[in-house]
């Protein structure tokens, strides 16, 4: 497939992975418009209330942030993301739109730098292919979660088969059906593990899959 104008976008869409300089910082803006969609279905997915705590992983600019702290205002939301670029526009954000704050580091999924049984909820949103161990991530999720806790993944690109294009754009990304996204749930240690999907047959993309998964333990 003929992609018109590929090289200005390919270098816009490199920057998905770790977000730098300007181009990156318009990545992060059409991320926060363009995935407030998944952002309601893995919310719509969760067992939230007013008064938790909450943690993003691979926050980005903040967009998920926002859209939970709207939902539930005495709600407490924690990010992390590995590139700074994410972490200083998140921060701007979230100190512009959210009356209750949390913090934002930067760091990586496979070693969280939070407390353990620290959260009540955990997710992550459109950022799970870039992860250099989708499993061990989900097993720090699980320890920073309250036994109870729940994690949530939601993925927007979740058919290989039909990745090609925008594999050909990002780079390098790995895209894992929900099963197998549920299966490193189940590998991590969480239990009462379900797959959501919808819009699996539009033409260009591949609809919206979360996969949520509990701690038990």
């Amino acid at each position: 497939m003929k992609i018109p104008g590929k090289g200005l976008l390919s270098r816009i869409f490199r920057n998905c992975a770790d977000p730098k300089g300007a181009l990156g910082r318009l990545m992060l803006r059409m991320m926060n418009f363009g995935h407030r969609p998944v952002y309601a279905w893995t919310f719509d997915h969760c067992p939230l209330a007013d008064g938790m705590r909450a943690l993003d992983v691979g926050c980005g600019g903040g967009g998920a942030i926002v859209e939970l702290s709207r939902r539930f205002s005495t709600i407490r939301v924690d990010g992390i993301d590995a590139s700074a670029e994410s972490v200083a526009m998140c921060r701007r954000r979230v100190a512009a739109r959210v009356a209750n704050p949390g913090e934002i580091v930067q760091g990586v999924a496979d070693a969280l730098p939070m407390a353990d049984s620290a959260y009540d909820v955990a997710y992550a949103i459109e950022t799970v292919y870039f992860w250099p161990d989708l499993c061990a991530g989900l097993r720090e999720m699980k320890r920073v979660l309250k036994c109870g806790g729940v994690a949530a993944v939601s993925v927007e690109c979740f058919d290989p088969a039909r990745a090609g294009v925008w594999k050909d754009l990002v780079g390098h990304m790995e895209v894992r059906t929900p099963e197998q996204i549920a299966q490193a749930f189940r590998d991590a240690g969480f239990a009462n593990v379900s797959i959501f999907k919808k819009g699996e047959n539009r033409p260009t993309w591949c609809g919206v899959a979360c996969v949520v998964g509990r701690r038990l333990a």
